[in-house]
């Protein structure tokens, strides 16, 4: 029995997996009238000493429009992909105040958007 449960778990883990490596299977949902999208990166750090902040938030949109919301990974970099449009972009960690900027998309360019916080 438990042989025939881990066959049917690695089975339908290698179908997800094939589906979504296949590009017809993860196809990038058309852009909505007016829309058009582009990539956002950039780094969170410390305004006095430019030290990476790991783990902050990053929100875009303002509620109840946040509709992407991410967060810094161990070098304090930050990426969201089919981001649509023009937004405010907000940066947010323990212990800083936050940041807003708003930043607007070049159609299938990546644009940088760095943040540079101050401690409370």
């Amino acid at each position: 029995m438990k042989n025939t449960i881990k066959r049917i778990f690695y089975a339908g883990f290698i179908l997800v997996l094939c589906l979504c490596l296949n590009p017809l299977g993860c196809k990038k949902k058309p852009p909505k009238p007016g829309e058009e999208y582009g990539w956002v990166e950039g780094n969170v750090k410390d305004v006095i000493d430019s030290t990476s902040i790991i783990g902050a938030e990053i929100l875009a949109g303002s509620p109840p429009d946040t509709a992407f919301i991410t967060k810094t990974d161990s070098t304090g970099y930050y990426k969201f992909p089919d981001f649509p449009g023009a937004r405010e972009v907000t940066a947010k960690a323990n212990g800083y105040e936050s940041q807003t900027k708003t930043v607007v998309i070049i159609v299938d360019k990546t644009t940088r958007l760095d943040f540079f916080l101050n401690r409370k």
